[in-house]
Formats: C-alpha cells, structure tokens, sequence
C-alpha cells in the first residue's frame, strides 16, 4: 500500500470514528470551504481578464484614436491618393485581430455620432472603404442577442447600402424587449421609403422607453418621409396608437383629427387624455362639441384635460362652458384650470365679470386673478 492510500485509509477511519451528525457537518464544512474558494478563484480570474482586456482595450483605443484624429485633422487637404493611404493605415490596424477591428468601429462610431459636416462626410467614406457595415450584418447572424443588438446599433450608423431587411424583419416583434427596440430603431433609421412601415405588423408592445427612442430618431432624423397616421391610429396595438398621437402633434397632421376625435371613446383612459392633449394642440375646432358632451362621465383627470383643450384651441364658441365650469365646480383642480382656459380666451372681460360679486366668491375670484398673472399662473 502506498503512502497516499495509507493517508486515505487513516482519515477514512478517523472520520468514521465521529457520529453521524458530526460527519455531517464536517461534509458541509468542506463544501463550503471549497465553494468559497472555487468562488474567490473565479472572481479573481475574472478580475485579471476584465484589467488585462481593459489595458488592452486602452492601448488599441489609444493607436486607433492616433490614427482617426491625425487623418481627420487634415481631412481638408487631403487628396484621393492620401485619403487612400489614411484608409489603408486603419485597415492594418483592423487587420491585426477581431479585437482591433471591434475598437476600430467603435471609434469612428463615436466620432461619427459627435461630428457633422464634412467630418461626418469622410467617416461616411471611410464605413465604406472599410467595409465595416458588413460587420455589423455578420452580428445579425449570431445566436447572441447581445451581438445582434450591437450590430443593428452599429447599422444605424454606418447605413450600409446593402439590404439587411432579411435579417431585421424578423426581429421586429422579437419578445425580447431590448432586441426588438434595436430593430424597430435600425428599420426607422435605414427605410428611407417607409420607414414607419414595422408599426402596422407590430404585435408587441411598444413600451415608453421604446417611444422616446424612436421619437428621438424621427426628431433627429432630417428628411424623413411623413407618414399617414390614419389607419395607424385605429390599430389594434394600443401603444402603438399612443406613439402615433405623439407622432400627430409633432407633425401637426390636421387629416388624423376624425381619428383622434373617435379615441374620445377609447376605454383606456390615458389614452383619451392623450388624443385630448394633440385636439387641442391642433386647434380641432370640430372636437369641442364630443368634448363638452362627454364631459360629465368623465373622470377627473379627463375633465381637466378636456378644459385645458377647450382654452387651447380658443374657438369663442364654449366661454359659456368654461365660465359654468369655474362657477359651478367643486373640485379646486376643475376650478383653477377653468380660470386658465377663461382669462385668456376671445371675448372675455375679466373685470366686468369679477364685478359681479354675488354669483363669484372671494376664492374663486383670487384663482382667477392668479391665473391671469403671467408671472405666477402655473
């Protein structure tokens, strides 16, 4: 018997020795010391790589940036000869591993994402020459829906020529939120004819985060194609109509105002505050009368909207309504935002009406006062 097996034999027999629930608890004992430190060595191992990727990431940023700046820098004069070695220089850079090349294209990412003009115009070129964008489409291919996002993001960018809508179309309704976002916002970026196209298939919900996304493409986004929100506006997806309404005010698309008088029925209630807010951004004189006949079943919330829509599109048809409003409501709310809408509608006298105190309490006439101070009516 060798000296290892004798060890064994003697802590076998030493361990047998104890009672059951001592062996117990030296078992757990040992797993847990081993789990801590299996723990600790993965921990520690991920600390190195994350430090050694980090020194490496920063030395390549720090080449490639050279690189990028010194050839931006002379970008004026350069010729078709000079702007070709400049391009070469960057594809040696690329050359050398996936890393580099990664760093590459985030960099002139970052460049192209801060700089307009002519700076702009020649990172354009160098996308191109480069072929960077056919990077970004190998990214669709992968299992990852990390890489995936990551090409899509890069594609809104560098806007390759090519048509991607093969791998983009599917994940337009992906279920995962974060994959679906980047799709939507490539499709709006790169559809130069319909760019507003995903939202009639949309299945899935467009959430809030996803609207400011891609309203802030279509705000920054110059000469993109209106789109004709009618039909989007009876969708099926509700927040896809609510992205619409938003779409509608920016716009100021007077066609949709049928339609945003028909969402006054919407069983959802922010939508209805919603289609209220943009009919009365829009002036839509012809809203007023569903406005005043839905009023009493609405909600709070909708009746104050529905006041302030009143005194925004300032028809000088319904200063009967706001003054019964603010003389017959109870609710301070219903009350102020009256006031609001009534001193600075057409036609209104607010000293010939304030002189009638006996149908006007001392409160209501200090609202009104209030609301008629530009300074401090909010």
């Amino acid at each position: 018997m060798s000296r290892v097996e004798d060890i064994a034999w003697n802590l076998y027999d030493w361990f047998q020795g104890y009672p059951v629930f001592i062996q117990i608890a030296l078992v757990m004992i040992v797993i847990s010391v081993a789990l801590f430190l299996l723990g600790n060595a993965s921990l520690a191992i991920d600390r190195m790589r994350a430090s050694y990727r980090k020194s490496r990431e920063s030395t390549a940023t720090a080449i490639i940036t050279a690189e990028l700046v010194g050839g931006l820098m002379s970008e004026e004069d350069q010729s078709d000869n000079e702007f070709d070695k400049f391009v070469n220089r960057i594809k040696t850079l690329t050359a050398k591993s996936s890393f580099f090349k990664q760093v590459v294209i985030d960099q002139i990412i970052y460049y192209h994402r801060n700089f307009t003009d002519s700076t702009e115009h020649v990172l354009d070129k160098l996308f191109s020459k480069l072929e960077l964008a056919d990077s970004a489409v190998r990214k669709l291919k992968s299992k990852s829906w990390v890489r995936k996002a990551k090409g899509m993001r890069e594609m809104q960018e560098m806007k390759p020529e090519n048509s991607v809508g093969k791998w983009i179309d599917p994940l337009l309704n992906d279920p995962n939120d974060d994959l679906r976002i980047e799709a939507q916002a490539t499709f709006l970026s790169l559809n130069s004819d319909d760019p507003f196209a995903f939202l009639s298939s949309a299945t899935e919900e467009l959430l809030p985060w996803h609207q400011i996304i891609l309203f802030e493409i279509v705000v920054n986004t110059p000469d993109l194609p209106i789109p004709d929100l009618r039909d989007l506006l009876q969708s099926k997806n509700d927040s896809v109509v609510s992205f619409c309404i938003k779409l509608a005010a920016y716009y100021q698309q007077l066609e949709v105002i049928p339609e945003l008088i028909s969402l006054l029925d919407h069983e959802d209630q922010n939508m209805r505050i919603d289609a209220l807010d943009v009919l009365g951004k829009l002036n839509a004189e012809e809203a007023e009368p569903v406005m005043i006949r839905k009023f009493p079943l609405e909600d709070l919330k909708v009746q104050i909207k529905a006041l302030e829509s009143v005194g925004e599109i300032k028809s000088g048809r319904q200063l009967e309504f706001l003054k019964e409003q603010f003389l017959d409501s109870s609710d301070f709310a219903l009350i102020k935002t009256a006031a609001c809408a009534i001193v600075t509608y057409p036609g209104f006298d607010k000293d010939g009406f304030l002189s009638e105190p006996a149908q006007i309490s001392a409160r209501r006439a200090t609202i009104m006062n209030h609301c008629a101070n530009n300074l401090i009516r909010k």
